[in-house]
């Protein structure tokens, strides 16, 4: 069998110091049908590569400061392969990657490929594995950006037929790999998902994002210009998708600043308009509960009003999402209701009242702040949030809408000094490493 060239694009901006372990992720690939185009993008010093002998031609390409989709978009232009995959200087591919994408992926296709990755997240010093499980993949994006850019193959004649990375002012705050996504539905491209692990994705100090507004700012203009376009071409919209675009818009209504909205209101006629085609066909169930999202939204009273032309049929039936479709509107329609368990509940209250003043949240996130509302309803108040990130979050306080906004936000260094005796974890993913290593820097610490 003939592999295809594969060019491996590495834009750089500041980031050389990690080059020489993106490399030896590559050599790992034993992939003799490979290149790799390292784009410098105005780093000062100028970026020099490791030095060694490497199987695969290695080429680098110095540009000014014009940011990472013009970076990108450089090396695709002096791309040579039928199949491109990016990776930024930080992060590294696993074993096997390429053998098991490129087995799956039409050179000339329609198909663009995706493969699992691993969160290494330095900061918190926490990983998680993540295989993309969806059925229908605009739906799907149209929810979430899957995954990092390097988790992602694809042909070279879809990144032309689009033109590569947008350098439009939308982009400016982030998001340009989601942008190109989404721009790829457009065209109606095909996904496969290798299921299994394939790349790594690191959160280290200084390569996180520090821009929360910019980056918020970002994913409303990247995910209107793409719902915008999608429904006036298309004037029927499959039923999934258009659930998906509706409970879209009523989580960007609970989790975007005021300020931020605008664009996504603008929306609301041309939703409208696909949603009364197709009212009839909706499930009741889910009716309910996209109108329990979105009532709270004065703003949204154009489509809760269609949705209040469906009567309820009564029948309160549970949402089946399949296995497959992890990605799925109904996973997060399925979130609406305060999905803790009873004795859960119970329980909280039940060791929160024996500290009544002495209590804390780890972790100001939604889940953070979801346990925050909880407890304060029933009259107990924590004394703080304690988060990683508590210096972005401060930043944002000022454009949070909740009653959460009074309890201070502290960094995770200031529990040893502060009179706090019991701390609620807020986080499910990473609950039983947060609560290890929480034993283990303060052992006299109770912990829910």
């Amino acid at each position: 069998m003939v592999l295809p060239l594969v060019t491996i694009i590495i834009p750089c901006y500041q980031q050389s110091q990690y080059l020489e372990e993106a490399f030896r992720s590559i050599e790992c690939q034993r992939f003799p049908s490979l290149e790799v185009i390292v784009v410098d993008d105005g780093s000062t010093p100028p970026v020099s590569l490791p030095e060694g002998i490497w199987s695969f031609e290695l080429r680098l390409i110095r540009q000014n400061n014009l940011g990472l989709s013009s970076a990108r978009n450089t090396g695709i232009l002096h791309a040579n392969g039928k199949l491109i995959k990016f990776l930024d200087a930080d992060d590294i591919l696993l074993e096997g990657c390429l053998h098991r994408q490129t087995a799956n992926i039409d050179a000339h296709g329609t198909a663009i490929g995706i493969i699992g990755f691993e969160i290494r997240d330095h900061v918190n010093q926490l990983t998680k594995e993540v295989i993309p499980h969806f059925g229908e993949h605009i739906g799907a994006f149209s929810l979430i950006n899957i995954a990092p850019i390097h988790s992602y193959i694809f042909p070279y004649h879809l990144l032309h037929k689009v033109g590569g990375f947008s350098t439009e002012k939308r982009v400016s705050g982030g998001y340009e790999d989601y942008d190109l996504l989404l721009r790829l539905c457009i065209e109606g491209i095909d996904v496969i998902t290798v299921h299994c692990l394939g790349v790594a994705y690191n959160l280290r100090h200084g390569t996180m994002s520090t821009e929360s507004k910019k980056m918020e700012h970002a994913r409303i203009q990247v995910w209107t210009h793409f719902v915008h376009i999608f429904l006036n071409q298309n004037s029927s919209v499959r039923l999934t998708i258009l659930m998906s675009i509706l409970t879209q818009v009523a989580f960007l209504l609970e989790n975007t600043s005021v300020s931020e909205t605008p664009p996504l209101i603008k929306l609301f006629p041309l939703i409208a308009k696909h949603l009364e085609q197709q009212i009839d066909t909706l499930d009741s169930n889910e009716i309910m509960l996209l109108k329990i999202r979105l009532q709270k939204f004065p703003c949204a009273k154009m489509l809760t009003g269609v949705l209040n032309t469906r009567k309820h049929d009564g029948h309160r039936s549970s949402i089946s999402v399949s296995s497959q479709d992890i990605i799925d509107y109904r996973t997060v329609l399925g979130n609406v209701n305060a999905r803790f368990d009873d004795q859960w509940l119970i329980q909280l209250f039940s060791i929160v009242k024996k500290h009544c003043e002495h209590f804390a949240i780890y972790g100001a996130g939604k889940i953070g702040r979801r346990i925050a509302a909880i407890l304060q309803s029933a009259g107990f108040y924590p004394k703080y949030f304690f988060d990683k990130n508590a210096e972005n979050l401060r930043i944002m306080e000022n454009d949070c809408r909740s009653s959460q906004d009074s309890i201070t936000i502290k960094n995770v260094d200031e529990i040893a000094s502060s009179d706090v005796h019991l701390l609620v974890i807020g986080s499910v993913f990473y609950y039983e490493q947060i609560v290890a290593i929480l034993k283990q820097e303060h052992p006299g610490m109770e912990l829910f």
